[in-house]
This record gives C-alpha cells, structure tokens and sequence, in this order.
C-alpha cells in the first residue's frame, strides 16, 4: 500500500499585535516634541511621557520597554531644564510617576512576553496532535486517486472530532469519514481511539458491518458517526 509522507513539522506562528500598535509610543513622542514646540517655554511637555513606557510595553519586550523608560526620564529632564523647572516639586512627582510607570510597564511586557511563549508552545502542541492523529492520506490507494484537507471552523481552534482515514486493503480500498460528538482532548481521544482501531481492524476484517461493529470494544464504548465505504 503506498505510504503517506511524514507530516511536515508543525510551525507555530507566535500572536502578533496589530501594525499600528507599534506605532502609539512614536506618536506619543512627536504629540509631546509638537506640544513643547507650541506651548510657551512656563509649561514643560514632557508631562506625556509619564504614559510612554506602558504604551511601549504592548508592542516591545521587557527590555525595549525599561530602555524606553529610560529615555523618557532623560527627555523629561532635558524638557524641564530647558523650561527652568527641572528642580520644581510638581515636576520631581512626574520624575517618580515616569519611574513607577516604566517599572509597571516592564513587568507588564515581560509577562506579555510570557504568555506569548506559553501560547505558541500550546499551538505547537496542538498542530502536533492533529498532525499525529489526521496522518496525510496517499496520493493513491488502489485504483483511486486521494486528497484530504482538515480546516477547523474556528482558525483558533486547531484539533476536534473531525476524522478521516483512508486503508488500502486485500478487501478493496476503505475510507472512514467522521464526526464524533464533543469537543476539546475529549473529542481528540475518542478520534484516536477510532483511527486507532480503524487502522488495526481494516486490514483484517472482510465485513464492514464486522468493521463498524468492532469499534464498540473498550476504546470505543460510544460509537460514533461516521460513515464506511469500501472500494474494490
């Protein structure tokens, strides 16, 4: 019987912000490089900046986001003596809320960063058990030509209980088709269980009555729907 190609190896796609995310922190930065541009030289910009480092940090990593606190801090200082306020109470508050904000947001993209990893590795994980459980299907099996696709109705939703199978046999070609009832691993396990004892039972067992009937063993004690065809 000829044989399916090795599953490619799956390739998880980390989640990404939207394109314009990225941006925020740059337009924050020339809205307050325009305000102190504009507004007389008794009133400091650089009051804008205290949000700087938590806008960065849903676009940038925990590293990114401390430089950015950073460089804001520097800016303020920079603005402020350039006003003559640099040393004044109100402006050393501004000072310690850019410093707590670039704290929150360093801890804020750090855990982002997190979370993305965890969620990548989950989708790897899940794209390994599809491609483990729904094995490609041979371009041929007897004397037909086959092609198969899985495309969950959810895009982030990548495993559930749709199945196929298809077994070149001495008994003529047999193709399972099915769906069981459930969702989530348990949904997963009992396809296993099914493809599991399709392709163990197929080969052997000349009835498809036979066939269908031995899935109601211990792995299978619900049955599900799904459909057999055999082709000679």
């Amino acid at each position: 019987m000829p044989t399916a190609p090795r599953p490619p190896h799956p390739v998880a796609v980390e989640p990404r912000v939207p394109r314009w995310v990225p941006w925020l922190p740059v337009l924050l930065l020339l809205l307050d490089l325009t305000a102190e541009a504009v507004v007389p030289d008794a009133v400091a910009a650089g009051f804008l900046l205290t949000a700087l480092p938590v806008v960065a940090a849903f676009s940038y990593g925990p590293v990114l986001t401390a430089a950015t606190t950073v460089g804001s801090l520097a800016l303020q200082l920079v603005l402020a003596l350039r006003a003559g306020h640099i040393n004044e109470q109100h402006h050393v508050w501004v000072y310690i809320a850019t410093l707590l904000s670039g704290v929150m947001g360093t801890a804020l993209a750090w855990q982002r960063t997190r979370q993305n990893r965890n969620l990548l590795q989950a989708r790897t994980v899940a794209e390994t058990l599809q491609r483990t459980v729904l094995r490609p299907v041979p371009d041929r099996a007897g004397g037909l030509r086959v092609a198969g696709l899985y495309r969950p109705a959810q895009a982030e939703v990548l495993v559930g209980g749709d199945l196929y199978e298809v077994c070149d046999t001495r008994f003529g070609v047999r193709v399972l088709l099915g769906d069981v009832r459930g969702k989530g691993l348990g949904a997963v396990r009992t396809v296993a269980d099914v493809l599991g004892a399709f392709r163990a039972t197929a080969h052997d067992t000349p009835e498809l009555v036979d066939l269908a009937d031995s899935w109601t063993g211990p792995c299978c004690a619900t049955p599900p729907t799904a459909a057999t065809t055999s082709s000679s």
